[in-house]
């Protein structure tokens, strides 16, 4: 009797995942696998109302609306070989609605061809690290955005004791016996250049960190962590 090698793999890494490379990994399976004499396939998806569909046809899946309730939660790819115990799976996962599963794309197959068994794998590997976009928790993103909100409320608390030090200065100058034009104009070079530079440029800079916040918000919102299948319903 042969000995059946099983390889497994994946990432808990998010995803975007499309008809194209659905196809692509179903053609890599059957090139990987050509010499098992009659491969098949089956498909399982669930929708986030809880059903679960098995369609005879692949583009039933790719036809789902993938919004609302009928967003995709889930997709299955599964195939058998000519024996029995020759079998294989990759499985797409939404941790957000399955954070049971550790990863949210694993595969497991099962087989006599060692040399092929392990080539498959290499080639899906290859394939997640395609689709695999960056995972952040939300939680990391909200934290660092408190952090730098906080920041920017400190500055404005710090440049409280300006003024003060500003209105010591004027009055020290009304306090002189004799004002001239060139005393004025000393002042104001004075005045000018206590200012530090940051605070004078500090209206700028706000607009260009409530632009830094939106792009981090948004960012978080729509990428971190991206679980997506076919790009739709945005």
């Amino acid at each position: 009797m042969a000995v059946l090698i099983e390889v497994s793999g994946g990432t808990s890494e998010g995803f975007l995942i499309d008809e194209k490379e659905i196809r692509r990994i179903i053609d890599i399976v059957i090139e990987k696998l050509a010499y098992q004499d009659d491969l098949r396939f089956r498909l399982k998806y669930k929708l986030a109302n809880g059903a679960i569909l098995e369609p005879d046809k692949i583009d039933n899946l790719f036809n789902e609306e993938n919004i609302g309730t009928k967003k995709i939660i889930s997709i299955g790819l599964y195939w058998f070989g000519d024996a029995e115990e020759e079998r294989g799976e990759i499985e797409f996962i939404n941790l957000h609605h399955d954070e049971d599963a550790g990863k949210s794309i694993r595969y497991k197959f099962i087989g006599t061809n060692r040399d092929a068994l392990f080539v498959l794998s290499s080639e899906l590997d290859e394939r997640i690290k395609k689709v695999s976009v960056i995972k952040l928790k939300k939680q990391y993103i909200q934290l660092v955005v408190l952090i730098i909100m906080l920041i920017a409320s400190w500055v404005p608390i710090v440049l409280m004791d300006e003024p003060a030090k500003y209105k010591s200065i004027a009055d020290s100058f009304l306090m002189r016996d004799n004002i001239t034009p060139r005393n004025i104009i000393e002042f104001m070079k004075e005045t000018k250049s206590s200012v530090p530079a940051f605070i004078q440029f500090y209206p700028v800079v706000m607009v260009f960190f409530c632009g830094f916040l939106s792009c981090i918000w948004i960012y978080s919102q729509q990428v971190i962590p991206s679980i997506q299948f076919f790009d739709r319903g945005k």
